[in-house]
């Protein structure tokens, strides 16, 4: 009887999720019904035939949706995941090289929301299976403007151990000073700087979404966003001081987002914040943003 009674508990807190996932990623509020019935199509789908679809994005880049990638729940939930920080960054793009570096690709479902405005991308994702589904998604769209590695980022070239948490996990780390759990492996990666590229005039955007490396890929591209100063970056932020010393360093500020896309600044809320928007100091918006 407890053990049924914590399984209900278990599917209980995991139907609130999803509510709360939906009502909080749907901009357009008269959808939402239509978002519950593609819960309902994707669950019923994934435990009968279990076959991938393609979808089409909002921006018409096509995106291969795995039913076991995390990534492609969220596309058929809420047509992708972090949508607020999507349409904040299309909005707010400068371009002047028309180049971008996207580091912790997954299956590249934030790639392809960039796909229709850069001339240029350069993706990376270590783990052999997301890279797969990565590889998917640059052919069936013809991108060959995008070059992708089956590679890590870090500060130098070096080997690397990548944890892997499960089957096209979005969880996957570097190894570092914590412990590995039980159901977590490791896999050997090749990692790379980004400034290894050798990018000249840098690049307009930056994303880094990597499970709490992101401080030693960013001193691996030190010289490429000083190159980059009309640049926007994308940072997820799991160590709010070490990251904000970095960008300080480099003449850059930063600050998060809320629902409706309005700045926040206050450096408590930042800390909180899951994703960091860093900017360049040539970037339109820099004036914007007062130093705390």
């Amino acid at each position: 009887m407890k053990e049924m009674n914590y399984k209900y508990k278990i599917k209980l807190k995991l139907i609130k999720a999803i509510i709360s996932y939906i009502f909080e990623n749907e901009e357009n509020k008269f959808l939402i019904p239509f978002r519950f019935f593609c819960v309902l199509f994707w669950q019923f789908w994934k435990r009968t035939i279990s076959l991938p679809i393609i979808l089409r994005l909002g921006n018409g880049i096509k995106y291969y949706a795995d039913p076991f990638a995390g990534n492609a729940t969220g596309a058929i939930y809420v047509s992708t995941y972090e949508k607020k920080y999507i349409n904040f960054l299309r909005k707010n793009i400068s371009l002047k090289t028309s180049k971008w570096i996207d580091v912790g690709s997954n299956s590249g479902l934030f790639a392809m929301w960039f796909a229709d405005i850069f001339s240029k991308g350069y993706l990376f994702e270590p783990t052999p299976d997301l890279y797969r589904l990565l590889n998917i998604n640059i052919q069936i769209n013809q991108l060959e403007k995008y070059e992708i590695f089956n590679l890590a980022c870090s500060e130098k070239k070096q080997k690397l151990k990548l944890v892997v948490t499960g089957k096209l996990s979005g969880d996957n780390r570097i190894l570092d000073n914590k412990n590995i759990t039980n159901g977590e492996s490791l896999i050997d990666v090749e990692s790379i700087s980004i400034d290894d590229l050798s990018l000249i005039n840098g690049i307009d955007f930056l994303k880094i979404d990597t499970e709490g490396s992101e401080l030693l890929i960013l001193e691996g591209a030190r010289n490429t966003l000083l190159e980059s100063r009309n640049a926007i970056a994308l940072i997820e932020n799991n160590n709010f001081q070490e990251l904000y010393e970095f960008f300080r360093d480099i003449g850059w500020k930063i600050f998060d987002i809320n629902s409706q896309g309005k700045i926040i600044l206050e450096k408590e809320k930042l800390k909180k914040a899951y994703n960091l928007i860093c900017i360049g100091p040539d970037h339109p918006l820099y004036k914007r943003i007062i130093i705390y």
